[in-house]
């Protein structure tokens, strides 16, 4: 084969993918949603990749390795681009923040935490998200360290400035302390939306929910700020 028809047909092969890439894109996002769903309810290790092939409607069971190659990488998808769905809600909430000269209250900041979560809902008003990132806390940042939080969150600008801000709250704090104490006050927050969505079983209460955030994230406030006696 000469230079010019391999030159020809590599255009064509990415000419190919670029076409299709709409659709290929659709096909990945039915399998993060479905993996996420599969994951919240039943954890990392209770949902095979063929059934989460077929909960996504995907013929091939083999669909989720080829998009994603492995069950570790899929997880880490899903967490990536939930992250990326968030990141304009915080930065606006930042933005405004900054604006009030709120960026050194604690309440304020676990509510820019916090309160992006509510919008990650399905069409029940539920929160698999929330599920799903309880597992992926517990198992993946067991000690909110393993993973860092710094590096977690590479190419989400305006979460890692969230955190970096916390984090100044809690300066006078030893590291993994305060880093634990962010990842608790995580999960108080999931938990309660996976609560609320046991509660709910065919659809959310908005009133209801919105009700116990505030208290929730003011229970995360007390929790953050309390005095350190280890």
């Amino acid at each position: 084969m000469d230079i010019v028809t391999a030159s020809d047909e590599r255009l064509g092969a990415s000419a190919r993918r670029r076409s299709h890439r709409p659709e290929v894109e659709a096909t990945r996002l039915r399998i993060l949603r479905a993996a996420e769903r599969l994951y919240a309810e039943r954890g990392f290790d209770g949902a095979s990749l063929r059934e989460i092939a077929i909960a996504a409607n995907q013929g091939n069971n083999n669909a989720v390795q080829y998009h994603f190659g492995s069950r570790d990488k899929l997880i880490d998808a899903i967490f990536h681009q939930r992250v990326a769905e968030m990141e304009s809600e915080r930065q606006a909430l930042l933005d405004q923040a900054e604006a009030d000269g709120r960026l050194a209250d604690t309440g304020t900041l676990l509510t820019i935490l916090s309160v992006p979560h509510l919008s990650l809902c399905d069409d029940r008003g539920h929160h698999p998200h929330a599920g799903f990132l309880l597992h992926y806390l517990i198992r993946r940042m067991p000690d909110g360290t393993v993973r860092g939080l710094s590096t977690a969150f590479t190419g989400a600008p305006a979460m890692c400035r969230l955190l970096n801000l916390i984090q100044q709250l809690m300066a006078d704090l030893p590291t993994d302390i305060a880093q634990t104490r962010v990842t608790l006050c995580a999960l108080m927050f999931l938990n309660l939306l996976v609560q609320h969505d046991a509660a709910n079983p065919q659809a959310g209460d908005p009133v209801a929910l919105a009700r116990h955030a505030t208290d929730t994230i003011e229970a995360m406030t007390a929790a953050l700020s309390g005095p350190c006696s280890a």
